[in-house]
């Protein structure tokens, strides 16, 4: 949800002070976004806003605020109780799909909506399919629900995850669309899943050789397609934030003995001040 509604809310408030934040709403539960371990907030501006939103969104049962960044293998992060029931568990949908979320063991981020629906539409019929960082659920089952794959074998560390995901693949009907595996994601692909895949994602940033080498390895064919979903500095020229992201990308291709060629870019979202996620669709060959 866009940060002018943190601003109406500070307006009202009678707070000039500038506060870097905005909300991410996960089915009955509001985050309150804002690097506060990095900024000298106080913790009651918050509370304040939780309950001013709390007054305009009478549907929200429970606001949190986020108290750290994401961190560790398993993509989680700590929360502030601001109002409302303290509950971390709720039911997110979109595209017509439901999931059981946890926001303190499992990664979720609503503002990957659309690239969800948007790889979904890419994916033609048969296609075999390796999402490497699955979470919960987002990508595949959307995928699975909006085209029409052979198999999805989704993949992740966090236990959490992954037991969340089982249900939501179940909630939705799927089972028979998606085999969800738990495990570190180069292992999984060495061991079980080499030449195998028409179609590989990787909504990870900042990953090292090693999870490209497992994913070109898990072709096949001698091409493909990869989504890549990676952190770039961000001055507000979307070019030259996605052809620097390519080139990395396409440098790592090169010394695994793959060429590449990109298809397509975006700018996501913001992450940071002059920092953005940025996505890669990748054909490679070799």
């Amino acid at each position: 949800m866009r940060n002018d509604v943190i601003s109406d809310i500070l307006k009202e408030l009678n707070i000039n002070e500038k506060i870097e934040a905005s909300i991410d709403l996960i089915g009955d539960i509001a985050v309150i976004k804002s690097p506060v371990w990095i900024k000298n907030y106080e913790l009651e501006i918050f509370k304040k806003i939780a309950e001013k939103l709390a007054s305009r969104m009478p549907y929200v049962k429970s606001i949190w605020l986020t108290e750290t960044p994401i961190y560790g293998i398993e993509r989680t992060r700590k929360y502030i109780h601001l109002y409302g029931e303290r509950k971390t568990v709720t039911i997110y949908k979109e595209h017509d799909c439901s999931f059981y979320v946890d926001i303190e063991k499992s990664y979720i981020s609503p503002r990957l909506s659309y690239e969800h629906i948007r790889i979904a539409k890419l994916v033609k019929d048969n296609e075999i399919i390796i999402n490497m960082f699955s979470g919960i659920g987002g990508f595949s089952i959307v995928i699975a629900k909006y085209s029409n794959p052979k198999i999805i074998y989704s993949i992740d560390i966090n236990p959490f995850s992954v037991e969340l995901q089982k249900k939501n693949v179940e909630l939705n009907n799927l089972t028979e669309k998606i085999i969800v595996l738990l495990g570190d994601a180069r292992e999984i692909m060495t061991r079980d899943l080499k030449n195998t895949a028409d179609r590989v994602l990787l909504p990870l940033p900042n990953i090292d050789s090693s999870f490209y080498n497992a994913a070109l390895t898990s072709l096949r064919n001698p091409y493909g397609f990869l989504h890549i979903y990676e952190f770039e500095k961000y001055d507000g020229k979307k070019e030259c934030a996605i052809n620097k992201a390519y080139e990395k990308v396409k440098e790592k291709f090169l010394s695994l003995g793959w060429k590449s060629e990109l298809i397509f870019g975006r700018i996501v979202r913001t992450v940071g001040p002059r920092k953005a996620q940025v996505v890669l669709d990748v054909y490679t060959y070799r």
